[in-house]
């Protein structure tokens, strides 16, 4: 089974909160909206998901999905992330446990132009299709 990974661009966010729950509104894991965002609140409790200036990486790990889920999405204006700087990338993982599609793509994330192009506001669905594919 492959990676579901989807983009989902927002305007008039204006808390990190909103932006977590408008993710989950919108793309459907099969668990709960409500169960999700719990456990990402509760990981963030844990401390700052943030990889890089602009982009953070909240994820869980959850035994019941089908699937595994990695929302990459941006909004146009930052918000105040759980360390009190500014956001408006995020990569959003739902994991299955030891999903070795996961593995891949967070061992992507180590290369500084892939994490570049993830934030360029003109990030596309084809774009993205690219990336992933490993095109430049």
């Amino acid at each position: 089974m492959s990676l579901n990974v989807v983009l989902k661009k927002f305007t008039q966010i204006s808390s990190y909160d909103e932006w977590i729950d408008k993710i989950f509104s919108v793309v459907k894991t099969g668990l709960p909206k409500n169960d999700i965002i719990r456990n990402i609140n509760y990981r963030d409790s844990l401390g700052s998901s943030r990889i890089d200036k602009n982009l953070i990486l909240p994820h869980i790990v959850n035994g019941e999905l089908q699937e595994s889920y990695v929302v990459i999405s941006q909004i146009n204006k930052a918000v105040r992330y759980i360390d009190c700087k500014p956001v408006s990338n995020a990569i959003v993982v739902v994991s299955k446990p030891n999903d070795p599609s996961v593995g891949s793509f967070i061992d992507r994330l180590v290369d500084d132009e892939f994490i570049q192009r993830i934030c360029n506001g003109k990030l596309n669905n084809q774009k993205l299709r690219e990336l992933l594919k490993g095109k430049r």
